[in-house]
C-alpha cells in the first residue's frame, strides 16, 4: 500500500512539473496562468519563475463605487449593489507572474504579468479565466483587440 501511494506521489508531480502548474496552485493562480498563456506566440514554451502575490484589497465604500461605475453598465444593478455594500467583503486580489518564454525567434524572454481578480464576498477561490485580469484586461477585453487589429 506505502508503495502506491509513493508511486501515485511520484506521477502527480511529475504530471505537475510537466504542465508548468502545481496540483497545490490555487484557482486565482490557475486563471491568471491560462488567461497568460492564450496571449503568448507559443504557450506550450511557458515556463514559471515565481507567482508574487502583491494584496488582498479589501474596498472602501468609495473604491467600490468607482469600481462599479467602471464596470456596472446597468445603474440598477449599480444601485443594489451598493445598497448591499455592508453586507458583502467587495476585495481585488492581485499577483505578478515572472515567467520565461519564447519570443518569435525562439529564445526566452522573462517578462512579468500582473493579475487582478475581484469578488464581491472577498473569495479568491472562486477564480476562473473568464473572471479574471492580466495586465489590466480580461480575457474576452484582450481577444476583442486582436480582432480589432485583424481588421484594420
Amino acid at each position: 500500500m506505502r508503495s502506491m501511494l509513493g508511486a501515485a506521489t511520484v506521477a502527480l508531480l511529475a504530471l505537475s512539473a510537466l504542465s508548468g502548474c502545481s496540483f497545490f496552485d490555487s484557482n486565482l493562480v490557475t486563471a491568471c496562468e491560462k488567461v497568460l498563456k492564450e496571449r503568448l506566440l507559443s504557450p506550450s514554451g511557458y515556463q514559471r519563475v515565481e507567482i508574487s502575490q502583491l494584496s488582498d484589497k479589501v474596498m472602501t465604500r468609495e473604491e467600490y463605487g468607482d469600481y462599479l461605475n467602471k464596470t456596472e453598465k446597468d445603474a440598477n444593478a449599480r444601485t443594489l449593489y451598493m445598497r448591499l455594500f455592508d453586507e458583502l467583503k467587495p476585495t481585488i486580489f492581485s499577483l505578478i507572474i515572472t515567467y520565461d518564454a519564447p519570443n518569435a525567434y525562439g529564445t526566452l524572454i522573462r517578462s512579468m504579468a500582473a493579475c487582478d481578480y475581484f469578488d464581491r464576498d472577498g473569495d479568491a477561490s472562486t477564480a476562473a479565466y473568464y473572471s479574471v485580469e492580466v495586465d489590466g484586461k480580461s480575457s474576452s477585453d484582450w481577444s476583442l483587440d486582436r480582432v480589432k487589429e485583424l481588421i484594420k
